[in-house]
């Protein structure tokens, strides 16, 4: 069972709300989070470092507030000493997702709103901004093929040096890998390159703060 895990924050409040999760987590994550001007942005990433630190914790029995991160030529994290335990974490609006398995996953989430036609056009397959031209709903397919795209990239670990119009997530090869679903206003999506994707084998656990 793959367990993904929502957690939608107060980004409207003082960071002061949470300072007291602070203990939990590495000096590099709370260097990270000092180095934010806004509040806003100082809550999200703590909770991507909570969700993260603590999973790692969990799977490795490290304690949360010494977990030791490396990265790839590229920036992707992994935890040091830890090859084995692979995460992924994403951020939009108030909603922090994470994952983690015990072979590379990629997710990622964004608010649906207007459907960026231009975006797809430039910068996604030919085959992709047609599905989307094409949809009945272009605003849920183009965050459909978004968040695919962005899965994928973040489980690949290569960044902004794999153009987003190199692959199509449309591809047959991809189909069972894949899995998407709106929540609320967001859409989610997770990739995964060595299990079959599906309702019957993800959990999502959705947490408030």
């Amino acid at each position: 069972m793959l367990n993904v895990k929502l957690v939608f924050v107060d980004t409207s409040c003082e960071f002061s709300r949470y300072e007291k999760y602070l203990s939990f987590l590495p000096n590099e994550r709370l260097e990270k989070i000092s180095r934010f001007r806004f509040d806003k942005d100082k809550i999200l990433s703590l909770f991507s470092g909570l969700l993260i630190c603590t999973e790692a914790s969990k799977q490795t029995g490290i304690k949360s507030n010494e977990i030791q991160f490396e990265y790839n030529e590229h920036g992707k994290p992994s935890i040091k000493n830890f090859p084995e335990f692979h995460f992924s974490v994403s951020h939009s609006g108030n909603c922090v997702a994470f994952v983690s398995d015990t072979s590379p996953i990629g997710i990622d989430t964004e608010i649906i709103s207007d459907a960026r036609i231009e975006i797809a056009k430039r910068f996604f397959s030919e085959n992709e901004y047609k599905y989307i031209l094409e949809s009945k709903n272009q605003n849920n397919t183009f965050y459909e093929i978004w968040t695919k795209k962005e899965a994928y990239v973040k489980l690949i670990g290569t960044g902004l040096s794999t153009p987003l119009s190199s692959f199509d997530v449309n591809d047959e090869k991809f189909s069972n890998h894949f899995y998407t679903k709106q929540i609320s206003e967001y859409m989610l999506s997770i990739f995964s390159e060595t299990k079959n994707l599906s309702e019957n084998n993800i959990k999502i656990q959705i947490s408030n703060y």
